[in-house]
């Protein structure tokens, strides 16, 4: 029960944190042209919002989290908890 309460304590609307590896999953970003890329969260703006810098092209985006998914790590790479009770 105390683990259950953590949880839902700690769960939030908002994911998206500095210095994370994120891949946009939107289609229409620029026609496509950043479907499935990966970049790194450069900075959060109100909560939702996040300067993301692309590793293939260097650009600098200003993306909603919803356009957004997390990247697993490669075997032996640092993991961080975007959400939940170990946040």
């Amino acid at each position: 029960m105390e683990e259950q309460k953590k949880e839902r304590m700690n769960r939030l609307d908002y994911w998206v944190t500095p210095g994370v590896v994120v891949k946009v999953k939107h289609k229409t970003l620029a026609n496509g042209k950043y479907y499935n890329e990966k970049g790194v969260v450069q900075e959060v703006e109100a909560r939702y919002v996040a300067h993301v810098k692309m590793l293939t092209s260097g650009d600098l985006l200003k993306i909603d989290q919803e356009m957004l998914e997390t990247v697993l790590p490669a075997l032996g790479g640092r993991v961080r908890i975007v959400n939940g009770a170990y946040r």
